[in-house]
């Protein structure tokens, strides 16, 4: 389950109903773009890291921008609001060791969605060795 409005719109949902479903089999997808996305930016991921890091089975890595007042997730990781070494290193930190997946990026054509996909795993890969010391 993942961060997507109604009753899972905020961490404490997604701990509530994983409290609620108790099974191995349910886990929580944390994607901090739609934390910022259904909350129009009124929510931050960040500071929900500590909170879900055990928890999370999986990571999207998502972004987003809200400009005036509407949220946008067809962006390429590291050009919208997410601080992505914050959550990503804080993930790491305490306790997450699951799978990343890349959901969305901004570009167009093929060749900019290749460029851009590329960014990502640059991005990505570059947060995770400049925390590897903190990373362990």
């Amino acid at each position: 389950m993942k961060p997507h409005g109604g009753i899972s719109l905020t961490v404490d949902d997604l701990i509530e109903a994983q409290k609620e479903v108790a099974h191995a089999a349910f886990g929580i997808c944390y994607n901090p773009g739609n934390i910022i996305y259904y909350t129009k930016g009124n929510l931050r991921p960040e500071p929900f890291v500590e909170a879900i890091a055990s928890k999370t089975t999986t990571f999207i890595i998502k972004d987003c921008v809200v400009e005036n007042g509407v949220p946008d997730v067809m962006v390429t990781p590291g050009d919208g609001l997410v601080d992505f070494d914050a959550v990503i290193s804080g993930l790491v930190v305490n306790g997450f060791d699951g799978p990343l997946y890349l959901e969305c990026v901004g570009g167009q054509t093929l060749e900019d969605i290749d460029r851009d996909i590329s960014a990502s795993l640059t991005l990505v890969r570059n947060i995770l060795e400049r925390g590897s010391a903190y990373c362990r």
